[in-house]
């Protein structure tokens, strides 16, 4: 069956194509236009990557670091670093490594710990604080820096600062013969 329309119908029909033609015109631009400030903010940004190269790191870890800083710089020259955040690469696989603020383990860490790597005296516990102070400097702008080794239960405290009162740093919990079972930071030590 063939319906007619008539020039008034017919019209109405026109403009709401019209409408709808120019409803998907303006959301494709939006669109666009969406996607161009975005690339435009994209280009501000940058991120500063660059090995950690010591020689305490090659001689207590396996892995390989990497101190990455985004940065942000508008067009009108205003520039601002937001962050320095350390990467690790292990075998091949790349991954952020957390910045230890609180009592926590550290496994990503301690499985880059060189497997014939030995804790069995106060010079290698030391070597160990040593290779963690280069990965995580101890903020001593308001106190004397801190440097306390000793022998626990079953390991050692590496002793590198202070949080309220109370000494922090790095609990290491050993195997018998030596190496590293537990690595964990510590602010209560």
């Amino acid at each position: 069956m063939i319906r007619q329309f008539s020039a008034g119908g017919l019209c109405a029909l026109a403009v709401s194509f019209s409408v709808l033609a120019f409803t998907q015109q303006a959301v494709a631009q939006s669109m666009s236009s969406e996607r161009q400030i975005e690339q435009e903010v994209r280009s501000w940004i940058s991120i500063d990557v660059s090995a950690r190269q010591n020689s305490l790191l090659s001689q207590v870890f396996q892995c390989r670091f990497f101190s990455v800083t985004p940065s942000l710089e508008t067009p009108s020259g205003e520039g601002t670093a937001f962050g320095d955040y350390l990467f690790i690469e292990s075998e091949g696989l790349i991954g952020a490594l957390e910045q230890p603020f609180t009592t926590q383990p550290l496994p990503q860490l301690q499985a880059c710990i060189k497997p014939g790597m030995l804790i069995n005296d106060e010079t290698q516990a030391g070597l160990l604080l040593d290779a963690l102070q280069v990965l995580y400097p101890e903020d001593s702008r308001f106190e004397a820096p801190i440097r306390i080794i000793e022998k626990s239960t079953n390991g050692w405290h590496l002793i590198n600062g202070s949080f309220f009162e109370k000494r922090s740093g790095y609990a290491v919990e050993l195997n018998d013969d030596g190496t590293v079972a537990q690595l964990t930071r510590s602010l209560e030590l």
